[in-house]
């Protein structure tokens, strides 16, 4: 700090000097050119007095004296030079002073020689007769001067510097010896001049700021412990060579760390090859992600590299549990296992009646019997299908368009469609409906109010009731679906939205079930945000209420 306030107070001083000297160098030398300038002018006026009345014989007798003297005609040709012939110089019709003095009478100008070490100084008068005679006057330039003088400013600068050494050494010496003695662990017990007690104020609360700040940090840093440590998600963060710095919990039990392994390498990292290999793709400053099996559960390993001031200065990894993903994945292959052997299976059928058909083997009186079979599981290969293709277009998501729908007319327009199946298995039904209008995705809607009422149709018993209501409450919508059928079996109730479940398959096989209607109820209720409750006992019937949110 001595040496730079010194450098400061030493380069000020030399600064203001120099600028100084260069100032009135400057002043000096401008000042001196406008009187030089002001006295060729008032020459050149007398001169012109002269040139008027004697012309050529005043201009031959008259003695220069280092003035270029030059007589100009009207239309610039040179008509005399005190220096030059006339012959050798051009037309100066096109020079600053001359087309200045022909305007106004009087002109000046000050042009730079082919040297930086002189100058010209001009002063044209308009004579009488149109002619303008101009006087040019040679000066050195500030440079020259500055040269010629460069003993004597040299002398000056030493002793300057001198001098600026001197003060600056004194005074930051008396400036900073109060500062060296300062107590800093207890400052206002230092003995010091005024001028300090501001500096000394802000230490003590610089001091206090520090001390807070200090058990800030580490709350804060017990804070973020807690928080990871609650994380459901491992966090692991290590250093740029790949060595441990924390972790929480979730990540401890994962990969068996303890407080020991800090500063040392993951063992787990070392163990498993895809580990290490996201690992190292991390500390070379990529983000990558992949899936392992970590221990007994399938995780998701992400890694992100740490950045500070453009350079990298560690890695944290993430490990997110997938183990239901990996069993939805699982699922969803059966699924398709299923829908294969639920398609091949009435194929087969087909294929076996129409191959007989075909064949002509069938007798007279099983053409009929054949044909019906064939219509039939035709049938209930293209509701499977239909099905299907629902379920596709609710798991692909998006948007779904939603509509003010006349709940009331669009129930008993579905009624109306089942009224055949209704009256095949003679039941009654009741329909209790107020006018109620809902926003919704009309085609989904009317699936969850077909499906209920064909389920409450088909496993209904010969002779039984059926009841439909719709109410309308402050905050929600209820449907109720009742019938008085087989009902459902408690072990079967939480199974029985799953696709391709059949609570009982022999009786699902004799009404032509798809098993995946109550799947389309739940996936169309997700999109409303409803809900189902099932109420149900086996040979007492089955009552569905569905609540839609409004």
């Amino acid at each position: 700090m001595t040496k730079k306030i010194f450098r400061a107070i030493f380069l000020s001083t030399m600064g203001i000097f120099l600028g100084t000297v260069l100032l009135i160098l400057g002043y000096l030398f401008h000042y001196f050119s406008d009187l030089q300038l002001e006295q060729l002018s008032t020459q050149t006026s007398l001169m012109a007095q002269a040139v008027e009345q004697d012309g050529f014989h005043y201009l031959r007798e008259l003695d220069s004296k280092g003035l270029r003297i030059t007589w100009i005609s009207p239309d610039g040709g040179v008509l005399y030079d005190s220096e030059k012939s006339v012959d050798q110089l051009g037309n100066h019709a096109d020079r600053e002073e001359v087309r200045e003095a022909k305007e106004l009478g009087m002109g000046h100008s000050i042009r730079q020689s082919d040297t930086l070490t002189q100058r010209w100084l001009y002063s044209a008068q308009r004579l009488a007769d149109g002619t303008v005679l101009r006087l040019s006057l040679s000066q050195q330039t500030i440079w020259v001067l500055l040269g010629q003088l460069i003993p004597w400013l040299g002398l000056l600068f030493v002793l300057s510097s001198l001098v600026s050494l001197f003060i600056a050494k004194r005074i930051s010496h008396k400036l900073l010896e109060p500062l060296e003695k300062l107590n800093l662990e207890k400052p206002f017990e230092n003995d010091v001049y005024v001028e300090l007690s501001p500096l000394l104020k802000r230490l003590e609360q610089h001091q206090t700021q520090l001390a807070e700040k200090e058990a800030l940090l580490q709350q804060k840093r017990e804070e973020f412990d807690t928080i990871i440590s609650k994380m459901k998600e491992g966090m692991v963060i290590v250093d740029k060579e790949g060595y441990l710095v924390s972790y929480n919990g979730a990540a401890g039990q994962l990969l068996e760390l303890d407080k020991s392994s800090i500063g040392h390498l993951i063992p787990a990292f070392s163990r498993h090859i895809g580990l290490k290999e996201i690992l190292e793709a991390g500390l070379t400053g990529q983000k990558a992600e992949r899936i392992f099996e970590v221990g007994d559960r399938q995780s998701k390993v992400l890694i992100r590299p740490i950045w500070a001031e453009a350079e990298q200065t560690g890695a944290v990894i993430l490990f997110f549990d997938v183990t239901e993903q990996h069993y939805l994945d699982k699922l969803r292959r059966e699924f398709t296992a299923t829908v294969s052997h639920e398609l091949r299976t009435p194929l087969h059928i087909l294929f076996g009646y129409s191959e007989m058909l075909q064949s002509g083997l069938a007798s007279p009186e099983n053409v009929q019997l054949f044909s019906t079979k064939i219509y039939q599981e035709s049938k209930r290969m293209i509701q499977l299908v239909e099905d299907m293709l629902q379920l596709a277009q609710l798991d692909e998501g998006g948007k779904i368009h939603k509509e003010v729908v006349d709940m009331t007319s669009l129930t008993e327009q579905v009624l109306t469609g089942l009224k055949e199946k209704i009256k095949q298995k003679g039941l009654s039904l009741t329909l209790k409906a107020d006018t109620i209008f809902y926003k919704g995705n009309p085609a989904l809607l009317q699936s969850i109010l077909y499906n209920l009422c064909d389920n409450a149709i088909k496993y209904n018993k010969e002779q039984g009731k059926i009841s439909v209501e719709l109410s309308q409450y402050e905050d929600t919508l209820v449907l109720q679906v009742a019938d008085t059928g087989v009902g459902i079996a408690k072990a079967d109730k939480e199974r029985i939205f799953e696709r391709f479940y059949r609570a009982d398959k022999s009786r699902s096989k004799q009404v032509g079930g798809t098993g995946l209607g109550l799947s389309i109820v739940k996936y169309a209720l997700q999109v409303h945000g409803a809900s189902i409750e099932v109420d149900s006992l086996l040979d007492q019937g089955t009552t569905m209420t569905v609540t839609f949110p409004v």
